[in-house]
Formats: C-alpha cells, structure tokens, sequence
C-alpha cells in the first residue's frame, strides 16, 4: 500500500506535466490572437496553482479509497469522477482569480482539455490494476 506521500508526489508529477501542456497550449492560443494576450508567466501560474487543487484533491480521494479497499491501484468510479470533475471547476475557481476576464473561460477549456484527455489515455483511474513491482513479483515462477 503506498504511503499518501509517495501518492501525492506521484500525482503532483504528472500534474507538473499537465501543467506546462496547459500554459504552453494557453500561450500558444493567446500567441494566434484567439484570445486576449496573456504572458507566460501567467498562463503557467495559473496552470500550477490550478494542477495544485486538482492534484491534491485527487491524491486525497484516489488514497482513500486505496485505504478502503486494499489495494495499491483501486480503480474505481469515484475516482473517476473525482478526476473528471475536478479540472474544470479549478480552472473557473484559479482562472477567476489569476486572470484577466476574457481568458477565464479559454483558460479553463485549455486545462480540462489537457487533464481529461491525459486522465484518459493514461491515467485510466477506472481500471484496478497492480503496481509495477507487484505485476513483476506475480509473473516470477
């Protein structure tokens, strides 16, 4: 069973990830004129401050419920929606209070983008699988 701190360095490492997809996506919009000029520094501001919440939450949800049932890798519903949910209401929440107003919404849709489809074609929060080490021990005869 993994520690919550072993989880939630592991969650804030790919969200450090997720996070600069999401203020180099934001920049480059603002880079094409789509939207209003944001710099860099602020679209990774807002990136890292908003992955933070997420993340944090994520991890807290995602070890409860490994608490619960046991297993270092629970897939399950709960933490899927909890994955899913998230983002947006973080990016309105963070992109409100760090950004001008005509880029909140952009911001946000740049950020759920990133975390939903990084959540889905790698994070798969719904599968119950083993860790690394215990698929390795599994398969030794």
């Amino acid at each position: 069973m993994p520690s919550f701190s072993a989880t939630l360095t592991g969650h804030m490492i790919s969200g450090a990830i997720k996070a600069v997809f999401v203020a180099l996506m934001l920049f480059a919009t603002s880079a094409t004129g789509a939207i209003s000029e944001i710099t860099l520094s602020h679209a990774l501001t807002f990136a890292f401050v908003a992955m933070i919440l997420v993340e944090t939450v994520s991890a807290v949800m995602f070890h409860v419920v490994a608490l619960r049932r046991r297993h270092p890798r629970p897939g399950s519903t709960a933490v899927t929606v909890v994955d899913l949910a998230l983002p947006p209401l973080a990016a309105l929440l963070f992109g409100t209070i760090l950004l001008d107003g005509g880029i909140v919404i952009a911001a946000a849709i740049c950020f759920t983008i990133v975390f939903w489809v990084f959540t889905v074609l790698v994070e798969k929060p719904w599968r119950e699988d083993d860790a690394a080490v215990e698929a390795m021990e599994k398969s030794r005869w």
